[in-house]
């Protein structure tokens, strides 16, 4: 099964390195754009993000979803998307 896996914080990087380790195939992950973090504000990518690139899945980042986000999903025609919030 095709799978695209939507998520921002650590709980939902644990269920993707979870969900990657299964038979099901993860054809993207979709997660927030990098965003500024602490004191000094260094933009940061989400933790789903770093995991996802750690892992080398192809990663839509987005606050909104546009016509180039959907076009990026639907060219990776996924059976599922599951989403942690």
């Amino acid at each position: 099964m095709k799978i695209l896996f939507a998520g921002t914080t650590a709980h939902a990087a644990q269920v993707l390195k979870h969900l990657v380790s299964s038979k099901h195939e993860v054809v993207s992950v979709l997660t927030r754009k990098d965003a500024p973090v602490g004191r000094k504000s260094v933009i940061t990518p989400s933790p789903v993000a770093a995991v996802a690139t750690d892992l080398g899945l192809p990663v839509i980042k987005a606050n909104h979803l546009g016509s180039e986000e959907n076009q990026f999903i639907a060219d990776v025609s996924p059976d599922l998307a599951i989403v942690i919030a």
